[in-house]
């Protein structure tokens, strides 16, 4: 367990890491459909229609960025800083 000195700001992503429970009932579901396997010559698609139609033009990471920004202090020093930063950012306050 982990402690920390109060007041503190958190900011926490929502959505991420929350898993999907799938329930018995439909897992159960899942496995009585039928899956119907068709092969390719049963669709009657001409080789147009089999052929790609999208290719790669570029391929790229996107660019690094500095990250978090780790704001220590007192409480009132560390406020300040972050109506700087929003201010800065053109967030409006």
């Amino acid at each position: 367990m982990s402690k920390i000195m109060l007041p503190a700001l958190l900011s926490i992503q929502t959505g991420i890491n929350e898993p999907r429970y799938v329930s018995i009932m439909g897992i159960r579901k899942a496995a009585r459909k039928e899956l119907r396997v068709i092969k390719v010559d049963e669709l009657s698609l001409s080789p147009d229609d089999l052929s790609a139609r999208t290719f790669v033009e570029e391929l790229f990471l996107p660019p690094e960025t500095e990250g978090a920004k780790m704001i220590e202090g007192d409480p009132s020093k560390v406020a300040e800083e972050i109506l700087r930063i929003m201010k800065e950012k053109g967030v409006s306050v």
